[in-house]
């Protein structure tokens, strides 16, 4: 139940936030990130090659973990 009126609390406050005069949407972009240094600056590739080699690991090993557990009828 806490953890309920906590969450609709922080949907109030992000409404609030976007209805209030001179608020702004959740979903546009912050004007105040520093831009993009160091290695990700210089290894974008390196870094999407990850994440896809990750992201391909992790959709075998849900698949054979979601077939593993199908009952089986006879």
């Amino acid at each position: 139940m806490v953890v309920k009126l906590a969450g609709a609390a922080y949907l109030a406050h992000l409404a609030w936030g976007m209805l209030e005069p001179g608020g702004r949407s959740p979903f546009a972009p912050a004007q105040d990130l520093p831009p993009v240094s160091g290695f990700l600056a210089t290894r974008p590739r390196a870094m999407s090659a990850q994440r896809f080699m990750a992201g391909g690991l992790l959709g075998v090993f849900a698949l054979r973990t979601a077939l593993s557990r199908t009952p089986v009828s006879t």
